[in-house]
């Protein structure tokens, strides 16, 4: 019995010793083909994840739309929203551009009744005050205005004269975070805080509030969201091959794929004469187009 094992063994040495070329030919290639479906498949859901409707929180910063497209397309409406300076600048880089963000707040009209009025008023009727622009509670004012009139003027101009317009200086202060999620998507969120001071060398602060976001766009570029952007799966060459040693031409078939974007494995076979030779090896890519 004990020799029957050994020739079992023996045997099955000697087919794994005979065929081992196949078997890793195999083996190499069912690597191959399970780690381009599964790189696919993450692929698919980074983009997913990455397509998102816009939320506004609790504090008033907001998660932005998400949307993708082709580096292509991404170019193209980059140079119309922030110019030609702006791509002459990425050119000179040789960058390309990954991520478009539109943010738009807004302040909507509002009209407030006077409060309390104080100033001074002579017994003609003149007067002088400076009114704050009422907004609402907790919101800043962005005007004011100072009147002085006259009652001994005949016309509205001349009792007016020395009145003003009081324009407070605003400060925007835009804030924009981007985070990748755990299925690999792309998220963008953002806030608008405005603080406002009396004069313009900020000297005396009047109040902050954040501002409104409207609407707020973060377009993406397919690439910057696959971090290793899909090849081709397969390549395939076929030709014909020359023995110098027997003069034979034959007939040479290779199949490649692509384990990583620069890394692949290729296996093949070349006939010459009715002989069958079978290749295995790897292919490396470099440069750019």
């Amino acid at each position: 019995m004990l020799g029957d094992v050994r020739e079992d063994a023996q045997t099955v040495l000697k087919f794994i010793g005979d065929n081992w070329f196949k078997a890793a030919i195999v083996a190499l290639g069912c690597y191959g083909f399970y780690y381009l479906n599964e790189k696919s498949d993450k692929n698919t859901k980074a983009l997913q994840d990455t397509i998102v409707q816009m939320k506004t929180l609790a504090d008033g910063t907001v998660i932005m739309r998400g949307d993708i497209k082709t580096a292509a397309e991404l170019e193209r409406q980059a140079r119309i929203q922030m110019g030609k300076d702006f791509m002459e600048q990425v050119k000179l880089t040789n960058g390309t551009v990954t991520s478009l963000h539109t943010i738009v707040g807004e302040l909507k009209a509002s009209v407030e009744n006077f409060g309390k009025v104080v100033g001074e008023k002579k017994p003609d009727g003149s007067f002088s005050t400076i009114i704050d622009q009422d907004r609402g509670k907790d919101k800043p004012p962005l005007t004011s205005v100072s009147l002085k009139y006259d009652a001994t003027q005949k016309t509205l101009t001349d009792a007016l004269r020395g009145s003003q317009w009081l324009n407070n200086k605003s400060v925007y202060k835009i804030e924009l975070g981007e985070w990748r999620t755990d299925k690999d998507g792309v998220r963008s969120a953002a806030s608008i805080t405005r603080k406002v001071y009396k004069d313009d060398n900020q000297t005396v602060f009047i109040g902050e509030e954040k501002v409104p976001i409207l609407s707020a766009d973060a377009i993406y570029s397919t690439d910057d969201i696959q971090r290793l952007p899909s090849p081709p799966k397969y390549n395939f060459l076929a030709g014909t091959i020359h023995d110098s040693n027997t003069g034979r031409n034959g007939f040479i078939g290779i199949l490649d794929t692509k384990v990583t974007r620069k890394i692949g494995i290729s296996t093949g076979v070349a006939i010459i004469g009715g002989n069958t030779n079978y290749m295995l090896g790897t292919t490396y890519s470099f440069g750019r187009q």
